[in-house]
């Protein structure tokens, strides 16, 4: 992976999301909070609970974002966000 056209990681697929395995969660919120989660943490992707009508927000951070939140397996479109940072949103 180049960033800048320096490497900014080389490693298998299992070790790049091995890294950041901790730092992905889903954080289920009333649609009134989104915006602030999304003002306060890299936001990835918003999804709806059909059941409960919760908005699911998928989070980067490196620490719980919110009591509710849920580490979830990583994927390597998280990896990719994670190392290019806001550039890639």
């Amino acid at each position: 992976m180049l960033k800048k056209g320096v490497i900014a990681d080389n490693a298998p697929p299992a070790e790049l999301l091995k890294k950041i395995e901790d730092g992905v969660w889903i954080v289920p919120c009333a649609e009134e909070d989104v915006q602030r989660l999304q003002n306060e943490y890299r936001v990835t992707n918003i999804s709806r609970d059909e059941t409960t009508g919760e908005a699911l927000l998928r989070v980067l951070s490196e620490d719980q974002p919110e009591e509710t939140a849920k580490t979830v397996a990583p994927t390597l479109e998280d990896y990719y966000l994670w190392v290019f940072g806001e550039q890639s949103l």
